[in-house]
């Protein structure tokens, strides 16, 4: 990267030239300074590491080099236990099965001891700990000094395309990295250094630390679940302290689904809400004037130090308290101009930011409320007259219904907007469009914020009486469980989520633009607003229709994912329009949780934004735990499996298979049983399944690898029939049956590596036998570069997923092969062996 003083030298001398300029020049000159100031503070926030931290530990190592280290700092925040059965993922629990749980807590780090003596450094990282011991608690306090030792993982580069680049963001908030420290007696806990700067620090966490406690307390007590257990709490616990528990997952998905998220997750609706309760209640005591902002504005910071300070929360609390101090000045002010101040203070200090979406609907969203907010809302409903005179007053009811219509007119105005203006946005980065969104805001907004209102009066109460904080807690959970059900329903309505394949960012802009001119000056007879829609229409469609089969060049492609430990393929033979040019081949890792973001997210960056078939090669969870997860999302309709898959359901229902099986089932996916000799056709290719034979007899719970689906994708090609092995983790009885077939192993140009590369005799004589020009490898870090491999490496390619990312290879119409990764280059791979 080009260094931050480069840049800030060429603002410096472009601001000469508008110095001497006039004019267009001279404000041309000082918008460019002002762009290339900011790539210089971008540099110098994110590429550049700053002096004594950790992450010049990995300048001479090299990046990605895990280091056995010793550090000593300050724990930032309270211990979590994080237990595997409540991870993310339809099958986490049954993947946490003989899993250890683990304490996750944050260090900030002010000392390294090395061979030479402890030396000064900085930098925070993310601690696990295994906890051996369910009754035990974390041996030291946020606020308090810790010695660590452990094995230190830097930030990993993204490994599966549309992945966000996780260095970028650790390098903005500081993150050193993971220390996985392998034992709990590794914990050492130290006395203060002394010193005042260290004392109030050290006040300060364990203050924080102690509101969230409280108010967890407080939630607790007014939830009736001293456990914390259960889907309302979770709800509510996400709802107003911002803390994720897996008990909510499912409502949350639905949330984010229906366009709803920002309803559930602590954004600036909730301060909103908080602002009007807090003004509301100081009124009633009358008119306070310049003392209400500062009021409200107090209340606001008391909130923010209980919540987490996760940047949409901070974000979200920055603006509200600085449009509540320009109130509280007394001055007139234009509130757009304010608010694009916020927004730079928020890009200097989070320069990441401004490519999320979180960042870009708080800042867009107001921006436009500002606006157009009044306007379309005067369009949309007419303006009232004044001093119109009634013939009498109206009564209490009239008056309350009339208020009440006022209120209902004003969220049907707001949701429309917003939903309007947010969607092509919203479609870019998540591929998702909630059509109703709007209505369903209209019936949830009322919903939540009578669950905020009563959420905030159970903590205030818990806090001081939790005997009074139970009677509300009763009408919360009520609350939340018809808010669950109502968004539930929604989810199963069909037509409320539409998914998309990936489309781009400038189609994003000119949809917004569009609809921006619509609410402000479009008019239903304006010829040019209907043709910009029809143009901005006509191009979501190439991209819908077109696009995804322009993501690939050849007959047959084969996209390994990076999933660790574990297999997850998608084979296309197709252009993607249909879903029936592609199938998934296993989908499962051992990290459970994939499948909820990570996968459905690569498939769509990939230009496969429809799958309709998955085959399941055998039960284990490395190779289908994210399966029920991507089932929505990927529009997956029927998957196939062998007939030992399909027994072991059938025989115990709590095994992987049974659990499969009917998480499928349950989402509604046909499950077909598929065996030696079945066929399926695959976009241009056909697939012809293998192995196992109807006869085979040798599956057993600790041979079930041996009955792994086994097939061959062969497609026309100019160069003649070109054919690709999927494996699954076959081992040596069925490679043996394999070859003893030659018709059915038949040789293939591309070859999945049976059972991630596991080396013995049979493995080694079967990929000789197959001969293939590109190998796919897909495992964990345990099986990159056995040399055992090295004399069947030479003369083809061979991709591994731990090592280099999402691989893949293609065959090309002309017959050839090409392969690549996601960290690599493309390269052509001959048939026959060599590479050229």
């Amino acid at each position: 990267m080009v260094p931050a003083p480069a840049w800030f030298g060429l603002a410096a001398a472009v601001q000469i030239v508008a110095a001497l300029g006039r004019a267009l020049v001279a404000r041309l000159a000082l918008a460019a300074a002002a762009a290339l100031a900011g790539a210089g503070w971008f540099a110098l926030r994110i590429h550049e590491i700053p002096a004594g931290h950790l992450s010049e530990l990995w300048i001479g190592a090299g990046a990605g080099t895990p280091l056995v280290i010793t550090v000593e700092g300050m724990v930032a925040e309270p211990a979590r236990l994080m237990d595997p059965a409540r991870a993310p993922g339809a099958m986490a629990a049954l993947a946490a099965a003989g899993r250890e749980a683990h304490w996750r807590v944050a260090v900030d780090v002010d000392r390294l001891v090395a061979d030479a003596g402890p030396m000064r450094a900085r930098g925070r990282v993310r601690v696990w700990v295994p906890c051996r011991d369910a009754g035990a608690s974390f041996p030291v306090a946020p606020g308090e000094r810790v010695r660590l030792s452990g094995e230190l993982e830097p930030p990993r580069p993204p490994m599966n395309p549309g992945a966000p680049d996780r260095r970028l963001w650790a390098a903005q908030d500081g993150d050193a990295g993971v220390l996985r420290v392998p034992n709990i007696a590794l914990v050492e806990p130290l006395g203060a250094p002394g010193g005042a700067a260290w004392a109030v620090r050290s006040r300060w966490v364990r203050l924080i630390a102690g509101l969230r406690a409280g108010a967890a307390s407080a939630l607790d007590a007014a939830a009736g679940s001293a456990e914390g257990g259960g889907e309302s709490r979770a709800m509510l616990a996400a709802l107003l302290l911002g803390e994720y528990d897996s008990a909510a997952q499912d409502v949350a998905s639905a949330f984010t689904r229906q366009g709803l998220v920002h309803l559930l997750a602590i954004s600036g609706f909730h301060l909103v809400v908080i602002a009007w309760a807090a003004l509301g209640l100081i009124r009633l005591t009358g008119e306070r004037g310049g003392l209400e902002p500062v009021l409200v504005a107090t209340l606001v910071v008391l909130y923010l130090l209980v919540v987490p300070a996760e940047a949409p929360v901070l974000r979200a609390g920055a603006m509200v308290l600085a449009f509540l101090v320009a109130e509280a000045a007394g001055r007139r002010y234009d509130r757009l101009t304010v608010l694009g101040w916020i927004a730079l203070g928020l890009i200097l200090w989070r320069p990441m930011d401004l490519w999320s979406l979180g960042f870009q609907l708080s800042c867009g969203i107001v921006a436009v409320l500002l606006w157009q907010g009044r306007a379309w809302h005067d369009r949309l409903w007419g303006v009232p007259l004044r001093g119109t005179l009634r013939s009498g007053p109206p009564g209490i009811l009239a008056a309350a219904a009339r208020w009440l219509w006022g209120v209902v007119k004003g969220l049907i105005s707001t949701s429309v907007l917003c939903w309007a203006v947010a969607a092509p946005l919203v479609a870019h980065h998540t591929g998702i469009v909630s059509p109703l969104a709007a209505p369903a805001g209209v019936l949830i907004v009322p919903l939540v914020t009578a669950l905020l209102w009563a959420g905030y009066t159970a903590l205030a109460l818990g806090a001081v009486a939790p005997v009074a904080a139970g009677v509300v807690g009763g009408v919360l959970e009520r609350l939340a469980s018809w808010t669950a059900g109502i968004v539930r329903w929604l989810d199963h309505v069909p037509g409320t989520v539409l998914w998309l394949p990936s489309v781009s960012a400038p189609w994003a802009a000119a949809a917004t633009a569009v609809a921006l001119y619509w609410f402000a000056r479009g008019h239903r007879r304006e010829r040019g607003a209907w043709a910009m829609t029809a143009a901005v229409a006509a191009w979501l469609a190439v991209e819908v229709l077109v696009m995804p089969g322009l993501s690939w060049r050849g007959r047959v492609r084969v996209d390994a994912l990076s999933v660790g430990d574990g297999t997850c393929m998608l084979v296309r033979a197709g252009r993607g329009l249909s879903g029936e040019d592609a199938m998934l081949w296993d989908c499962g890792s051992v990290r459970t949780g994939m499948g909820v973001r990570e996968l459905p997210r690569a498939v769509r960056a990939l230009g496969a934004w429809r799958v309709r078939t998955a085959v399941v090669t055998h039960a284990h969870l490395d190779h289908v735990s994210a399966l029920p997860d991507v089932v929505a999302p990927l529009g997956i309709r029927r998957v196939l499996v062998s007939p030992a898959t399909a027994a072991a359901a059938q025989r115990d229902s709590a095994s992987v298979a049974g659990v499969l099986l009917r998480e499928l089932r349950r989402r509604g996916v046909e499950v077909r049983v598929v065996r030696a000799g079945d066929r399926l056709r695959l976009g241009a290719a056909t697939v012809e399944f293998l192995w196992p034979e109807d006869d085979f007899a040798g599956v057993s719970a600790l041979r079930i690898n041996e009955a792994s689906l086994v097939a061959r994708v062969t497609v026309a090609t100019d160069g003649g029939e070109r054919r690709v092995l999927l494996t699954g983790d076959i081992g040596p009885v069925a490679m043996g049956a394999l070859m003893a077939d030659a018709g059915a192993t038949g040789g293939a140009e591309v070859i999945e590596l049976p059972h991630h590369g596991s080396v013995n005799p049979a493995a080694l004589e079967f990929v000789q036998a197959v001969g293939p020009a590109a190998v796919l490898q897909s495992t964990g870090p345990r099986r990159v570069g056995d040399p055992r491999w090295d004399p069947l490496r030479r003369g083809r390619r061979w991709l591994t997923t731990a090592a280099e990312g999402a691989v893949w290879a293609e065959i090309r119409s002309d017959g050839e092969v090409a392969a690549g990764s996601l960290r690599g280059p493309e390269s052509r791979a001959a048939i026959g062996g060599g590479t050229r």
